[in-house]
């Protein structure tokens, strides 16, 4: 809810300007503006980031407008660090042979290799785990394989893995996958972002024993929300404006 009930979602990334070089509006050839696609419905907005586009989301009121830019009011949405979509079958066996405790359907984007796991000193509860992580449906991660998902607010919507994650089995019915597939209107409504970014770490010996911080940064900051800026800086006096009041000051004195 962003200064009001209804608002809306949009993709916004920066493209080259379509008009030949040479031409007015791109005489140099290095003309470039922000294309703005609008989110209609909830599979529509599943979408991932493009750092060739450096892709970043808009919430938008669009029955509110900005006195001064004329743009919906609203806030826009990126993130400084990047992840692949899917799971290499390297880290599929780390997971395994080290019990991180992933959900049984954390990795339905597994690619067909993981069939040649070998699973021979695995215990009972993980020979399970490794079976699971072959044969579970890829709907079932939906929230794991893309970055971003829009859908219209719902009370009891809360968890997009699902209340139960490790006993589920899978499937179109699992939390955010099963609301993504309803395809509801999210043009103008009030909405829910699901946000879903992460990093892949590799260790170093440096890092033993004790492992530094990582960092995994979303940024959320105004885009034609507010007429001035709320900077503290933007309000300190210039250097005249300080010359002037100490020269006032001396001269009183």
């Amino acid at each position: 809810m962003l200064d009001g009930l209804n608002n809306q979602v949009v993709q916004i990334d920066a493209v080259p300007d379509e008009a030949p070089v040479g031409s007015d509006s791109n005489y140099y050839g290095n003309g470039f503006h922000n294309k703005k696609t609008l989110y209609k419905t909830a599979k529509q907005a599943v979408a991932d980031y493009d750092g060739r586009t450096g892709r970043v989301w808009g919430i938008e009121n669009p029955n509110k407008k900005n006195a001064y830019s004329g743009a919906n009011v609203g806030y826009k949405m990126g993130e400084s660090d990047r992840r692949r979509g899917k799971l290499e079958e390297a880290e599929i066996d780390c997971a395994i042979f080290r019990g991180f405790s992933l959900h049984s359907n954390a990795t339905s984007a597994v690619p067909e290799g993981i069939d040649g796991l070998e699973t021979s000193s695995l215990g009972p509860s993980q020979r399970e785990y490794a079976q699971d992580l072959r044969s579970t449906d890829i709907s079932a991660e939906i929230y794991y394989v893309h970055q971003m998902f829009v859908t219209p607010y719902a009370e009891e919507q809360i968890f997009p893995s699902g209340v139960h994650i490790n006993q589920h089995p899978g499937g179109d019915d699992l939390g955010l996958a099963e609301w993504v597939d309803k395809d509801a209107s999210i043009e103008n409504k009030d909405v829910v972002l699901w946000a879903s970014f992460g990093m892949t770490h590799f260790a170093r010996p440096e890092e033993f024993p004790i492992m530094p911080v990582e960092h995994l940064r979303i940024h959320l900051k105004p885009s034609s929300f507010f007429l001035v800026s709320g900077l503290p800086c933007l309000k300190l006096m210039c250097f005249s404006e300080l010359t002037s009041i100490f020269l006032t000051a001396k001269s009183r004195s």
